[in-house]
């Protein structure tokens, strides 16, 4: 009885053993499919932005469907293989933009974090966002500069960003290309630091009167301006920028 006893031990240590190397390899087994998959897609996505390179920088809704598609298969793009100190392979978006930005790579994971601050606040902004505000956003352990920040910017024109200056200010426009007469409106208010109206157009930059109302239609469109209907006169629009 003794030995029956013993024989039944060693054989549910032996079974718990065996039970615990089989898991073992199926953990390995699986975590080398999951990095072949992983390899396989990086493989792949590098040949399709290879391929489309160009088309993403030239074509606006090729570019627009192309980001799009990235916030959909990266389901957290802000700095992944920095956080816990895990050594993940890039995300989709910070794929692309050390691809498409000829940066180092504290530059592509600041542009990364900007991408995502513009996309988040676009309904908010119209798609215009000052580097300032960008730069309240990012996390201070980043201990970014001004001139970080728009180095990072001037290499997001690759996807499709423009910078430019109003009254001194930078700001990042994402998928969005304002025209000279758009700027000056922009810049003037600004500059008064009010609300305009096609008078101030007429007055300070020489519009006439239907080229005033044609721009600030567009930008109202576009939800870069609001118009005031409380506070304006009879018969005129007071645009608040």
């Amino acid at each position: 009885m003794r030995k029956v006893g013993i024989d039944k031990i060693l054989s549910k240590k032996e079974t718990q053993e065996r039970l615990e190397q089989l898991s073992e390899d199926l953990e390995k087994k699986n975590k080398e499919e999951s990095l072949r998959v992983l390899n396989d897609f990086r493989h792949s996505f590098e040949e399709f932005l290879a391929k489309y390179r160009r088309l993403i920088n030239t074509d606006p809704e090729f570019r627009l469907e192309f980001l799009e598609m990235l916030n959909t298969i990266s389901m957290d793009p802000l700095l992944p293989h920095q956080r816990n100190g895990s050594h993940k392979l890039p995300s989709a978006l910070n794929t692309a933009i050390d691809l498409l930005t000829p940066s180092s790579s504290k530059l592509g994971e600041l542009c990364t974090l900007m991408v995502e601050i513009c996309a988040s606040t676009k309904d908010e902004n119209g798609g215009i966002c000052e580097l300032s505000y960008i730069i309240s956003l990012i996390p201070e352990t980043y201990r970014v500069t001004e001139t970080e920040v728009l180095r990072a910017a001037n290499e997001l024109r690759h996807l499709g960003f423009e910078v430019t200056e109003i009254s001194g200010r930078h700001y990042l426009l994402s998928d969005l290309e304002l025209t000279e007469s758009q700027e000056k409106c922009l810049s003037l208010s600004s500059q008064l630091g009010r609300g305009i109206g096609c008078k101030d157009l007429s007055d300070h930059c020489g519009f006439t009167q239907e080229q005033a109302q044609i721009v600030l239609w567009e930008l109202s469109r576009l939800g870069l301006v609001w118009i005031d209907f409380e506070n304006s006169k009879e018969g005129t629009f007071i645009y608040k920028i």
